[in-house]
C-alpha cells in the first residue's frame, strides 16, 4: 500500500470529531516494530528484545505515513521496543510512558520458541534451574488496560481545554497482546468472522487468532456519554462498579491491522 493510500485511509476514515451528542475518542493502536524475537519466532512477553533493522525501517515508514496527522495524546508502553518505535514514528512528540500497556506476561514460554507448549517450557526451565516469569491471563491484562482507558476517557475535557466535542485522538504504541485483548473485549462482534475472538490459552495457541503485524495500525473509536466526563474516577467506580462502564460506551472498529500487507489471520 502506498504512502498516499495509507494516509488517506487514516485521515479520511471516520471523523475524529463527534457529530452526535456525545464526544468521541479515536485511538490509533500501533504494534511496535519487528524485534529479534519476532524474527526468530520466539515468545517474548516481558522479555527484552531489541528492534531489528527491518523493525526500524517499519517504524520510520509508519512515521512518514502519519506525519500529517495531529494527535492530542501520545502514549507508549514503557518497554524498550515500544519506546524505540515511538521515537522513530514521531521523534518530535512527547510520549508519556505507560506501564499498563506492557505486553502480556507469557510465563515459562518467554524466551522459547512460540510453538513450545507451556508445560514443555515449564519443564525446560526447571531442568535449567531458571525462574518462571510472570504469567498473565486475558482477564488480568484487560483489568490494567481498562483502568488506563478509563483514565484516558475521563481526561477528555482537559485535552482541548474544556472542548468536549473534540477532536480527541491518541497515538498508542504498544504490543500485540494488548491490541488483541482490546479488540476482543470491545469489538468481538465487529471482527471478521474468520477470526476467533475467544480467550487464548496459557500455551498461547489458538486457531485463527487475530494476528497483529509489526507497525500495523488498528483504529478504534469510542463514543463517550458526556455524563461520564463530569464525574471523578471515584464517582465512576462507585456508580458503575468497575468495568460496567463499558456497558454504556460505544466502541466501533475503523481499521483493523492496517499495513502494507493487511494480513489479519495467522
Amino acid at each position: 500500500m502506498s504512502k498516499e493510500s495509507l494516509f488517506s485511509r487514516l485521515m479520511f476514515g471516520k471523523s475524529s470529531r463527534s457529530t452526535g451528542k456525545n464526544p468521541i475518542m479515536r485511538l490509533f493502536f500501533v504494534r511496535h516494530g519487528e524485534t529479534e524475537a519476532n524474527r526468530d519466532k520466539i515468545a517474548a512477553g516481558r522479555m527484552h528484545s531489541p528492534l531489528t533493522e527491518n523493525g526500524i525501517r517499519q517504524a520510520k515508514a509508519l512515521g512518514v505515513a502519519l506525519e500529517n496527522l495531529a494527535f492530542q495524546r501520545y502514549v507508549t508502553s514503557d518497554m524498550e521496543r515500544a519506546r524505540k518505535t515511538a521515537q522513530l514514528v514521531s521523534p518530535s512528540s512527547a510520549f508519556s510512558l505507560e506501564s499498563r500497556l506492557r505486553e502480556m506476561g507469557k510465563g515459562a514460554r518467554e524466551g522459547y520458541p512460540k510453538v513450545m507448549m507451556h508445560e514443555d517450557a515449564t519443564r525446560m526451565r526447571n531442568l535449567e534451574g531458571k525462574t518462571i516469569p510472570l504469567l498473565e491471563s486475558d482477564d488480568q491484562v484487560w483489568e490494567r488496560v481498562s483502568d488506563w482507558l478509563i483514565e484516558l476517557l475521563v481526561d477528555i475535557p482537559t485535552i482541548n481545554k474544556g472542548n468536549f466535542m473534540g477532536p480527541h485522538s491518541a497515538l498508542v504504541i504498544t504490543h500485540a497482546g494488548i491490541i488483541r485483548t482490546v479488540c476482543s473485549r470491545l469489538l468481538s462482534g465487529q471482527m471478521p468472522k474468520a477470526i476467533d475472538t475467544s480467550r487464548v490459552g496459557v500455551n498461547g495457541t489458538g486457531k485463527n487468532h487475530l494476528s497483529i503485524p509489526n507497525c500495523s495500525v488498528t483504529i478504534i473509536t469510542i463514543s463517550v456519554p458526556r455524563e461520564i466526563l463530569t464525574l471523578s474516577l471515584e464517582d465512576i467506580e462507585r456508580k458503575y462498579q468497575g468495568n460496567t462502564i463499558w456497558d454504556i460506551v460505544t466502541a466501533s472498529l475503523d481499521e483493523l491491522t492496517l499495513t502494507t500487507n493487511n494480513t489479519v489471520c495467522k
